[in-house]
């Protein structure tokens, strides 16, 4: 159905279905144009403004055809309105969110997360496929449908609907409502053979998980009978099985290698190259938003954040759920995996992938996780990938997986590698337990056509000179992981580009790390001074929590663009320290020395003070040793002055430990986006905050809003007072007419949202109170 003019005539508006920054959603039914009033369509459809509607999402729906993705039909031109109308599936069903908040303690069964997670493994499948090659950019909760089935419900098959089912003895039944527990009652329906009894039987709670019970009225019963449903997900999901992802209105097609600076999407599902804007958003980031919604599923609070940044798990998962997750989360997305690697992972219902993967060739083989059996001469003859399951941990014999490319052990593998088992192997992934049988490697155990080699957390053998291959590329320790072997020249291959070192913890001497390198990660643990021991060619540098070393001139290398220091980092930086080819700098948790003018380098465009409200707890000594204990309990305020911030810089973070930086003419003047965790010791004032800027984020701002507080660029605000009663409310009313999402804490458990119908600015099209989507305009149900 393809509607070139959209006539108000030919539709019914039954309900409205959500809102957001975009325009809204309705529910429509298509009525037939000869006037007889016969409904031949119903569907969803998005309505948008013409001032804002680009055909990019038209052209990604028009691609899609999936069963677990929301159909497209067509689009119309508003015919008395400047409104564009998007016709889509109808989807009877509620966002996964909406079903969460109904469940004990917020967060679904694990064994539900799975089955969740799989349905969303395929369609990532499907749209970062070569064919389609395309980022949905928004993947959440909210985004997430749990479709209704009432195909085999007791209430569509009841004779009293006219469906074939008898009610037992001939007793008269009102209505039969699904007992979709399986707890045994009175009477059973027999066209559906679920367990089903009277209405006027059925109490306010499921009888067998005792949750509260949905009521909603049923149109062709007679007024006083109701529907029932129980709203925990264990229960709807016995009968529904199925999910379908929606809202895909800030997709992109990524053709190859395009990638994207774009601020789009929910901060808390945000994957750190779309926050940063640093050209690298592309299909690995849609992975980052699969573990932080595995995360809301489970209940976790996706703003509580790790040393690394990254959103903490809960604890109460499993380790195959944790590992999967964290998987998700890798910083770096040319170190993520991708949704063809998850899907081999042991947290994914392994029954299902086989059912519903069909695999064309015998290229790939995935074995389950219990398969532990010797691989013998001809198994896998022209396999060229291979996943093993958990449980495998049987010797690898040479000749056996001759045509294999890319491997991947599961976590219970720790045989020795022997010389030319792997021997075309490109790519190469040990699971947890891995330490070659507890022996060192030897020089051929890794082939020499390998070049991308992770080892798990419990690897730590000395890696000799010439052990591993000059076709490595990429090499990667865990992060957490044991390995603390002395490095010697020559144990790092002269190929080698990226090399990650987990938890390393030794000194490194000049020249073992080669020339090649151009990502280094040192390890969490390393604490050693940086002279002389970082290649010149390193263009992306970072050092782990505990590194806290003075910086003399030429430590951080000449080209580097990319610069993090981790959470103690206390040093000073005088003045040329830093390169001036650094583009984006994250300084720590900690950092709170004194900036002068040529402290950063005019390069910088992106300056973030991390702020971490639960920095990672450290032994005693260690406070010691760096005597942050006195650095803290000094609380020394050093304010930014304007000398000491590059006019080059478009992005600003400044965490709590930072204070009184909002001062005339202190902003760099072409600014962007600040976000700013200190306090407040006045109101801002004209002038405050440059032009230029568009974003905004004051997590501890409680002064009157004047109608001059803020510039008319900036279109995205957020306000926090998280310690203390916003008092200011009625200032909202101030916000200029270009605002558009505002978010705010207010610290009042009596705060009545619908209170600020009046005050919130009629222009506001995204608007989230104390982390809660408010449906606009107030007062307004979906």
């Amino acid at each position: 159905m393809i509607e070139l003019v959209h006539k108000e005539s030919q539709w019914e508006i039954l309900s409205q279905l959500g809102t957001g920054s975009f325009g809204r959603v309705v529910k429509a039914k298509k009525i037939n144009c000869d006037g007889t009033g016969i409904i031949i369509d119903i569907c969803a459809i998005k309505i948008i403004k013409k001032s804002v509607f680009t055909k990019n999402e038209i052209e990604i729906l028009k691609q899609l055809d999936h069963p677990l993705i929301v159909k497209y039909y067509g689009y119309g031109v508003g015919e008395n309105d400047d409104n564009i109308y998007i016709y889509m599936e109808y989807i009877d069903g509620y966002p996964i969110s909406s079903i969460l908040k109904k469940q004990p303690k917020n967060h679904f069964p694990e064994d539900i997360i799975s089955k969740i997670v799989i349905d969303l493994a395929f369609i990532l499948s499907y749209i970062h496929g070569d064919e389609r090659k395309i980022i949905h950019r928004d993947l959440k909760c909210d985004n997430i449908m749990l479709v209704n089935d009432n195909s085999h419900s007791c209430e569509a098959n009841c004779s009293i609907n006219g469906g074939s089912a008898k009610p037992l003895n001939n007793q008269l039944i009102e209505s039969c409502v699904c007992n979709l527990n399986g707890s045994g009652t009175d009477e059973n329906c027999k066209s559906c053979k679920l367990n089903s009894r009277p209405i006027r039987e059925i109490q306010s709670s499921c009888e067998s998980c005792g949750s509260d019970l949905d009521e909603a009225s049923t149109s062709s019963l007679p007024n006083t009978t109701k529907s029932t449903t129980c709203r925990l997900i264990n229960c709807i999901y016995s009968v529904s099985k199925k999910i379908k992802l929606i809202d895909f209105g800030l997709s992109k097609g990524c053709d190859g290698d395009s990638k994207y600076y774009s601020l789009v999407g929910t901060s808390t599902h945000m994957p750190p190259e779309v926050a940063l804007r640093n050209n690298t958003a592309c299909r690995k980031s849609d992975i980052w938003s699969l573990g932080c919604t595995i995360i809301e599923m489970a209940g976790g609070n996706l703003f509580e954040k790790d040393i690394h940044g990254k959103p903490k798990i809960p604890d109460h998962l499993s380790s195959s759920c944790k590992n999967f997750i964290q998987r998700c989360l890798t910083i770096d997305p040319t170190h993520r995996d991708d949704i063809i690697n998850l899907i081999s992972h042991n947290f994914i219902d392994r029954n299902r992938v086989n059912e519903e993967v069909k695999v064309d060739s015998k290229s790939k083989i995935q074995f389950d996780d219990e398969f532990n059996e010797v691989i013998l001469s001809g198994d896998l003859d022209g396999v060229t990938e291979v996943v093993f399951g958990f449980d495998f941990n049987q010797p690898i014999i040479p000749g056996t997986m001759s045509s294999v490319k890319k491997i991947e052990f599961g976590g219970s593998f720790n045989r020795e590698l022997l010389v030319d088992s792997l021997p075309s192997a490109i790519s190469i992934t040990f699971g947890a337990r891995f330490n070659n049988g507890n022996k060192p490697l030897v020089v051929g155990a890794i082939p020499s056509t390998c070049q991308y080699l992770t080892f798990g957390w419990t690897f730590n053998q000395t890696i000799h000179p010439r052990c591993l291959p000059d076709s490595l590329k990429q090499l990667i320790f865990l992060e957490g992981g044991n390995f603390n072997r002395i490095l010697e020249v020559g144990s790092i291959p002269r190929s080698v580009t990226t090399l990650i070192l987990g938890d390393y913890d030794q000194k490194i001497e000049k020249g073992v790390l080669p020339n090649s390198l151009t990502t280094l990660e040192l390890g969490g643990e390393f604490n050693y001074p940086l002279e002389g021991c970082i290649p010149e060619s390193v263009t992306s540098l970072s050092l782990g929590y505990r590194f806290n070393q003075p910086l003399t001139n030429n430590c951080i290398p000449p080209c580097c663009k990319i610069l993090k220091f981790g959470l103690y980092f206390n040093q000073d930086l005088s003045p040329g320290i830093l390169p001036q080819s650094i583009e984006t700098l994250m300084l720590g948790y900690y950092f709170n020395k004194e900036l002068v003018e040529g402290s950063l380098p005019s390069s910088i465009t992106t300056l973030l003070y991390e702020h971490r409200d639960y920095p990672k707890k450290v032994h005693a000594d260690f406070y010691e040793l760096t005597n942050l204990s006195k650095d803290l309990d000094q609380n020394e305020i050093v304010p930014l002055t304007p000398e000491s911030l590059p006019e080059s810089i478009t992005k600003l973070t400044i965490g709590k430990n930072q204070n009184h930086i909002i001062a005339f003419n202190c902003l760099p003047p072409d600014l962007q986006s600040l976000k700013y965790h200190g306090g407040f010791s006045r109101a801002l004032i004209p002038r405050d905050l440059p032009s230029s800027i568009t974003s905004v984020k004051l997590y501890n701002y409680n002064y009157e809003i004047k109608k001059t507080s803020f510039p008319k660029s900036v279109t995205s605000l957020q306000l926090g007072s998280r310690f203390q009663k916003f008092i200011q409310i009625q200032s909202l009313s101030n916000l200029h007419q270009n605002m558009r999402d505002l978010k705010i804490y207010i610290h009042d458990d009596e705060l009545d949202i619908y209170n600020l119908e009046d005050i919130i600015p009629q222009t506001i099209t995204s608007l989230i109170i104390n982390g809660e989507n408010i449906d606009l305009p107030i007062g307004v149900e979906k």
